[in-house]
């Protein structure tokens, strides 16, 4: 279809099926999901496991996206989470073709906390309680967005 142009062109995708409003997303934004992420037509969101962890990431409503890590078997709350919100980046006062730049991005960084999740935690999920990104990490939680932070340069995530 080609490149996503302005804002309202990405918001205002008008269409009643759930994963193909998503994946439209995706391809105006020119975000490649890794091959590895499996999408849940159920759920709505891209999932992948790791030995003792599964990660998934969901778009939300109006822009927003979250990244989301569980401990295999268990049936609590999530052990990790971060978000994007999409409100975050038109009030951070940037051009509109920034903030869909930035929009593209922060997808991107979501999937690959995911896969730094995965890594770090995929054989010994208990020692996410010490992740910042942890809802009840003793220094306060981290994630709840995550929209402006840069934890992500190159190849690597860095927090």
């Amino acid at each position: 279809m080609g490149k996503i142009n302005n804002i309202n062109q990405m918001i205002m995708l008008e269409m009643r099926d759930r994963k193909q409003k998503i994946m439209k997303e995706l391809e105006l934004l020119q975000v490649e999901v890794p091959n590895d992420f499996k999408f849940s037509d159920t759920f709505n969101h891209f999932q992948k496991v790791k030995n003792q962890v599964y990660v998934y990431v969901t778009p939300e409503w109006y822009g927003n996206w979250k990244v989301q890590a569980y401990e295999r078997g268990t049936v609590e709350m999530c052990s990790l989470e971060a978000a994007i919100k999409w409100d975050t980046v038109k009030k951070s006062g940037i051009s509109e073709k920034e903030m869909i730049e930035k929009h593209k991005e922060n997808i991107v960084k979501l999937f690959k906390l995911a896969d730094n999740w995965l890594d770090k935690y995929g054989d010994n999920a208990e020692k996410m309680k010490e992740d910042i990104f942890h809802p009840f990490h003793i220094k306060g939680w981290k994630g709840r967005d995550i929209t402006l932070m840069n934890i992500y340069s190159g190849q690597k995530i860095d927090y």
